[in-house]
């Protein structure tokens, strides 16, 4: 029996008369006008009706002239079949009359999973028999799964969380981010990284499948986010141990880990959310081998976290009150002379305490306020260039440019416009990024970088040593300046391998016609062992701290007055 082919009516009643149509072609303009994946099912038959578009897309393998329930429960990932047996006996039963779950399919055997929404509803004909009007809405047209993984992403968490507190439902909460992920994506490709994070979701969907009380979301790029109805120590270890071993046997890469419980840690969505943020912001800073839970010692730091948030908040909202930039200077060697200086943010509150880039950065980063504050450091520190080159001309600004930044499109017309509404050159602009966001595979900011560079803006390579580095990597990259990292600086002069190192850097890149600068000189033997070794410019110490504007106008002055 061909069920596609079939003519089985279906009355529809508006009160006054009663109107029959024949059940495919109700489904075919059901199916027109919501743009799903419709198909109807008789409950009696267990037979489903469906187009033609349909079953190539889930019921290709199946050579049946007619399909069933069983053929949409093969299809169905198997932890997800009972979720999907049991809506439909209570539609069956009468115990509702729709509903809506989310579940896997996988429709090619090849253990990629998809997720889709199944929604049904019940409408029964003039004999009384059940049948259900359902549509399949792919993953594409759902609101809250990552288009990547395939897991439920932000937006579901929050609705979750929500949900879980609304009920009063006690839940264990579990970050992780994963360490270093740029240099995954830099080492292989773009591609490679994506393939590690859906196998890596994949595989955090199987953890936690086996409770189905437990829930996994993508948050963020390399953040993932974990709902245990278990919250006891020994569960959150065991879910800890399993990751962590999962990641380094497969990728052999490190992830930072944090865990608090609702209700005895925090007692709304804001505040858990606000605590979570806090406690990965500490394993993060940490680099522990270990997970960052809440205990004792928490309550305090984590209650000023929140004033220095809030105060943040109310700082920015008020034309970023209480920030201020400060200019450390860096010379040319040879001449010992000023060539310029970089930008540097501070913070001091509204009682008058310093407060470090290290603890207000990362707070701006999760407020997702970086593209705005990103602008402000960019606008005083042209505004301030103005000012310098009236002394100096040939001054130079350094401008740190973040990951976050990079999000904001605009961001170097931005720069552009500002410096011709202050007159300034843009040869006398340097934006210093880190070595990876300068890799092959970042596409459009690379072509952003390079219509800026274009028009004369320099642009610098920061940390190049520190993990992401190799040398056969600057001839790849169109960079004027390459600042080598503090870190080879410390006893470079008794260590052997650190010399060679940057005597290889130093002359590699005057054969690339790229200058250097050393970052973290702080004597004046340092200062000494690196100008023989032929480093175009130093920074640091021993030549001067971070100054604020009005004191850095008197040092360029000063140096003007030498020349």
């Amino acid at each position: 029996m061909n069920y596609e082919a079939s003519i089985f009516p279906i009355s529809i009643s508006d009160g006054q008369e009663e109107h029959i149509f024949p059940l495919n072609h109700l489904r075919t303009a059901i199916e027109y006008v919501t743009g799903a994946h419709v198909f109807l099912v008789d409950m009696e038959k267990r037979h489903i009706l469906c187009s033609e578009t349909f079953q190539k897309e889930y019921f290709q393998q199946f050579t049946a002239g007619y399909y069933t329930l069983d053929n949409l429960y093969s299809i169905i990932y198997e932890r997800d079949r009972d979720k999907a047996s049991h809506l439909f006996s209570t539609l069956l039963r009468g115990k509702a009359h729709k509903r809506s779950i989310d579940i896997r399919l996988n429709t090619h055997h090849d253990e990629k999973l998809s997720w889709v929404s199944l929604r049904c509803k019940a409408v029964k004909s003039h004999r009384q028999e059940t049948f259900l009007v359902c549509a399949l809405i792919p993953s594409t047209q759902m609101p809250h799964i990552d288009e990547l993984t395939q897991i439920k992403n932000a937006a579901a968490f929050s609705r979750v969380v929500k949900d879980y507190i609304h009920e009063k439902k006690s839940f264990a909460l579990m970050l992780l981010n994963i360490s270093n992920f740029s240099m995954i994506n830099y080492q292989h490709s773009r591609h490679y990284g994506d393939t590690v994070l859906i196998n890596f979701a994949s595989y955090l969907s199987n953890l936690l499948s086996q409770d189905e009380a437990n829930q996994c979301f993508r948050t963020s790029g390399n953040t993932f986010a974990l709902i245990l109805r278990d919250s006891s120590p020994q569960n959150i270890n065991i879910i800890y141990s399993s990751i962590k071993k999962h990641l380094h046997l497969m990728y052999n890469i490190n992830a930072a880990f944090c865990s608090c419980n609702y209700p005895e840690n925090a007692s709304t969505l804001e505040e858990l959310i606000q605590l979570s943020d806090y406690l990965l912001i500490q394993a993060r800073r940490r680099e522990i081998n270990g997970i960052v839970s809440y205990d004792e010692t928490t309550e305090n730091s984590f209650s000023n976290y929140r004033l220095l948030q809030s105060n943040l908040r109310h700082s920015i909202d008020n034309n970023f009150r209480g920030f201020y930039l400060v200019y450390q200077p860096y010379i040319n060697v040879q001449k010992n002379k000023l060539i310029g200086a970089e930008a540097l943010a501070r913070y001091t509150d509204e009682q008058g305490n310093a407060i470090s880039p290290e603890k207000f950065i990362p707070i701006i980063e999760n407020m997702k306020m970086m593209c705005e504050f990103g602008r402000w450091i960019v606008r005083e520190a042209i505004k301030a260039l103005q000012q310098f080159s009236a002394i100096f001309p040939d001054m130079v600004v350094n401008i740190n440019i973040s990951h976050e930044q990079l999000n904001d499109k605009h961001l170097f017309d931005y720069i552009m416009n500002t410096a011709n509404e202050f007159g300034v050159d843009p040869s006398q602009i340097e934006l210093e990024f880190t070595e990876h966001f300068l890799s092959k595979e970042y596409t459009y900011i690379n072509s952003a970088i390079e219509k800026i560079h274009k028009k004369g803006v320099l642009i610098a390579m920061d940390d190049f040593g520190t993990g992401y580095s190799s040398l056969g990597f600057l001839k790849d990259i169109n960079v004027d300046i390459v600042k080598i990292d503090k870190i080879f600086v410390k006893n470079f002069m008794n260590d052997e391998v650190k010399k060679f190192f940057l005597e290889c850097i130093i002359s590699l890149c005057k054969k690339l016609k790229r200058k250097t600068i050393l970052e973290g000189i702080e004597h004046h033997d340092e200062y000494m062992a690196i100008r023989s070794l032929g480093i175009d410019m130093v920074q640091g110490y021993y030549y001067s701290r971070p100054r604020p504007f009005e004191s850095i106008i008197d040092f360029i002055k000063n140096q003007h007055q030498n020349d």
